[in-house]
């Protein structure tokens, strides 16, 4: 080496030595860690114990990182500082984020109803983020003197971002907690004055709220609000004074509603003196309202309409409703609007409503402000969207939706609820997720690798920054911190290299590589030019990959995205190595930011029921996500997990990716595994895991939640009782009776039409009245085979009442009588009794087309609550 290189050499080693000690230095951060014994100063060492503290001693521009856990005793109505970011979710290193599996939890549930005053306040603050928590039980409105927004209240002109944040059962309620007292708006969030927010990648769950906006609200607009609702989820949503998800009649504002998910809203709203209804999903006057690729599902309406548009005032204003699935809603009847979309008088506002799909929802089909049926024009259409698992919440559609490559291009929407870029056909899907389940990604990212170097510059440059995402942002762009990346040691003799361990092999489909990317890279170069790439399964045979391509030079900027892409051409490794062979500046020091890797996802994946599920109906029908290469599939199941595991459990080989088992015996656990083949392949087979899920203990015949005022889902057009029902849209030619003596329900003007006090499980029973001979029925259509799965008994809850004149009680299983055997005096008991049937043969199980509920004699009144099937019946309390 001569006198230059030496000298070169010394440089490059001290310029990056400075540059590792000033990249060390940046924004203060404060630490909170629920669990440990005492609170500290908020350093990483000595974290704070609550979260309130370490708001109370931030300034502005800190960022305070939350380890994850449950947090239980903060204060109600923090208030946060300008350009502050509370992050949750944290390991205990607070070096990565995992909110899936160590989520922070703030649960207000502590607090008093007098103490509730909701968990986070941002009063005429700028660029605040609130991302990865879950905030719970958080509620305002009934200490007095409160306002709006149960988990958050954003107000007085501020802007920031609320990311990944779940609400769950947050609540608006009546100030002073009165129904004279001001119902309070916004069940989660309440955004006003001429607030700016991003909402992004939140759900909103059970959140209600007795004013307006059981899940969001914005209101007193002064300039107008400026609201971006992307990727939510909206489900079990309420409103009593308006729309159960997002409502904000303030003229002034704008808002966006784009790739969410609203599902099963229009949930009943407690109130003091019992139970409210809700109204619509979505009531919006902002001049400039946008609604694309939403999907809405499942959902009640009782104001006779979805989506209510009132008009802005505003001559320039717009709506748009575009690429949205509207299905299986219900609207109710009776009322001035029984409609998808309510125009409000007077309303003159551009409305666009275009390429979307309509399915099975009540009330009139969808109308334009004219009044003309907006069905065949402009794109919408009515089908079938044929959601992959309903059920389970997966509403990708599948093979054959008419909704599939039926959307607009928009260009405020380039990807789908779950990051998918759209479109994955020729053209956008309809509805929030793009693309269907077998239509998988090329390949998937390894997550669990483990990184070793032949050395490193210093304990904090070792190999492990590579693949920790640290200095990556949401868009995948790296920082020029180097203490955010690897840096071999100065001096090293070649060769010099970095390595790559997976948890398995993998079929690997290619590399991406961020180079060194320090802001002195242009100086120093101490970036990869050219490198060598071998991969190995075992770790000591290795294959060097073809044609490794020049690794690009970083320019040393914050926004650097991969710069180099290596295909692997699903070479079989567990393990991969780098070694490098020259860099950017000339020297023999190297330094990479990050280094993902890709597989092809030739496993099973995705299991429906999910993996460990409990619960699960023994008519499940077995799904994953095939392997990409699977010409078949084996399926093991059985309850022997070794068994299954060896795969000596008996096969079954199928084509599609689903399977159903027959007769899953109830209260059972099963071991199942998936073996993808292609003989046309190398390897042929790739086995899957072992997964398991556990049958349900019973099978519910009637839990009577499903019944509500509206018709068709009033219990007595179900159980048909002595009156029968009158004729309506949906029943044309009424209801006969069957001329007996029984009532089921009450009296729908009255008030609930199901007994919510006297319940045995969930929220509400049947009233049964009884005069003489009495009996409500029930029509099974399809008929129930009631002999599979291990099923003995049929059991059933009933409670009297003591002023009850009792009579024999019986049910009637297709005509087969099967008398209550024990006293009739339990029938003036206000206690619930559990009856156990021994289901008789002669009653014909393989195909029960009706259940009786029966009196032969007496007066009175009956409750009747979850009727069950069971292969051993439980004991009785």
């Amino acid at each position: 080496m001569n006198r230059s290189q030496i000298l070169l050499k010394a440089s490059i080693t001290s310029i990056v030595s400075a540059i590792f000690l000033a990249s060390a230095s940046y924004s203060a951060v404060l630490y909170v860690d629920g669990s440990v014994a005492a609170t500290g100063n908020g350093t990483q060492a000595a974290p704070f114990k609550t979260i309130a503290e370490a708001i109370a001693a931030s300034i502005t521009g800190d960022e305070i990182r939350i380890a994850g856990g449950t947090y239980e005793n903060e204060p109600a109505n923090m208030s946060l500082k300008t350009q502050l970011t509370i992050s949750g979710s944290y390991d205990r290193s607070f070096s990565k984020v995992d909110f899936t599996n160590n989520p922070t939890v703030i649960d207000m549930a502590r607090l008093s109803e007098q103490q509730q005053n909701r968990t986070f306040r941002c009063q005429a603050i700028s660029s605040f983020t609130i991302q990865n928590l879950i905030i719970k039980n958080s509620s305002t409105g009934e200490s007095g003197n409160t306002t709006n927004g149960g988990a958050i209240l954003v107000q007085n002109g501020s802007s920031g971002t609320i990311r990944r944040v779940w609400f769950i059962n947050c609540t608006a309620q009546f100030e002073g907690g009165v129904l004279t007292g001001p119902a309070r708006d916004g069940g989660a969030l309440c955004i006003r004055d001429a607030s700016n927010v991003l909402i992004e990648d939140c759900v909103f769950d059970g959140c209600t709220a007795v004013g307006r906006g059981g899940a969001i609200n914005m209101r007193n607009a002064g300039a107008g609000n400026n609201v971006r609702i992307h990727r939510c989820l909206f489900t079990n949503c309420g409103s009593r004074g308006g729309a159960s998800a997002i409502h904000d009649l303030d003229g002034t504002s704008q808002v966006e509603i784009i790739n969410c998910i609203f599902a099963n809203n229009g949930v009943d709203v407690v109130i003091p003196t019992g139970i409210a209804t809700s109204n619509c999903e979505i009531s919006l006057a902002d001049r400039r309202a946008v609604i694309y690729n939403c999907t809405f599902v499942g959902s009640n309406n009782p104001a006779g309409y979805m989506f209510d548009f009132a008009d802005s005032s505003d001559a320039s204003a717009t709506k748009e409703f575009i690429n949205c699935i509207v299905a299986n809603n219900n609207i109710a009847s009776g009322l001035t609007t029984f409609a998808i979309f309510r125009y409000a008088s007077g309303y003159n506002d551009t409305t666009k409503i275009q390429n979307n799909l309509f399915f099975s929802n009540s009330g009139l089909g969808p109308l334009d402000p004219t009044g003309a049926s907006i069905v065949g024009a402009n794109g919408n259409i009515v089908g079938d969207p044929q959601f992959f698992d309903a059920a389970n919440g997966d509403y990708h559609l599948s093979s054959g939706s008419p909704g599939v490559d039926a959307g607009q291009t928009l260009s405020l929407v380039p990807n789908d609820f779950a990051g998918t870029i759209r479109p994955v056909g020729k053209a956008y899907d309809i509805g929030a997720l793009e693309g269907q389940p077998d239509m998988a990604p090329p390949s998937y990212q390894i997550s669990k690798i483990k990184a070793t170097a032949s050395s490193s510059l210093n304990a904090d440059s070792g190999p492990e920054k590579t693949v920790d995402g640290s200095g990556l942002n949401e868009l995948d762009q790296h920082d020029t911190k180097i203490v955010n990346m690897w840096v071999s040691a100065g001096g090293q003799q070649g060769p010099v290299w970095i390595q790559y361990e997976f948890d398995a092999v993998y079929k690997l489909d290619q590399i991406w590589v961020w180079n060194s990317n320090s802001d002195l890279e242009w100086l120093v170069g101490l970036g990869v030019k050219t490198a060598t790439i071998e991969y190995s399964v075992d770790g000591l045979t290795w294959t060097a990959l073809p044609n490794v391509p020049e690794f690009a030079r970083a320019q040393g900027k914050p926004d650097y995205g991969p710069g180099i892409i290596v295909d692997l051409a699903g070479a079989l490794a567990r393990f991969v190595r780098i070694t490098c062979t020259s860099s950017w500046g000339g020297s023999g020091q190297y330094s990479l930011s990050e280094v993902r890797f890709f597989y092809i996802p030739v496993w099973p994946t995705t299991p429906r029921p999910t993996d460990g599920a409990t619960g699960v109906l023994p008519d499940i029908t077995l799904s994953w996500k095939a392997g990409a290469e699977a010409a078949s599939h084996q399926i093991h199941l059985g309850t022997d997990m070794q068994a299954v595991a060896n795969s000596t459990s008996p096969i079954a080989t199928v084509s599609q990716p689903t399977y159903t088992p027959v007769n899953l015996q109830l209260g059972t656990t099963y071991y199942w595994k998936v073996v993808e083949v292609n003989q046309a392949q190398s390897p042929v087979a790739w086995e899957g895991k072992v997964w398991r899920f556990t049958t349900s203990q019973y099978i519910v015949i009637d839990d009577f939640e499903r019944y509500t005022n509206n018709s068709p889902n009033r219990v007595f057009q179900t159980w048909i009782d002595g009156l029968g029902f009158s004729a309506d849209e949906f029943f044309p030619n009424g209801g006969a009776g069957n001329g007996t003596g029984a009532t089921v329900g009450y009296d729908p003007a009255a008030g609930p039409i199901m007994e919510r006090t006297i319940v045995h499980g969930g929220r509400q029973s049947m009233p049964l009245s009884y005069n003489g001979l009495s009996e409500t029925t029930r029509t099974f259509e399809p008929a129930q085979d009631w002999s599979q799965h291990g099923i003995k008994t049929l059991v059933l809850y009933f409670r009297g009442d003591p002023t009850n004149e009792p009579g024999e009680l019986y049910v009637k299983i297709n005509g087969f009588k099967v008398t209550y055997s024990g006293n009739m005096t339990d029938l003036t008991l206000d206690q619930w009794r559990q009856w156990n049937i021994a289901l008789p043969s002669a009653a014909g199980l393989g195909a029960v087309r009706t259940l009786t509920i029966g009196l032969a004699s007496g007066r009175g009144i009956l409750y009747i609550d979850d009727i069950r099937l069971y292969s051993t019946a439980p004991v009785a309390n």
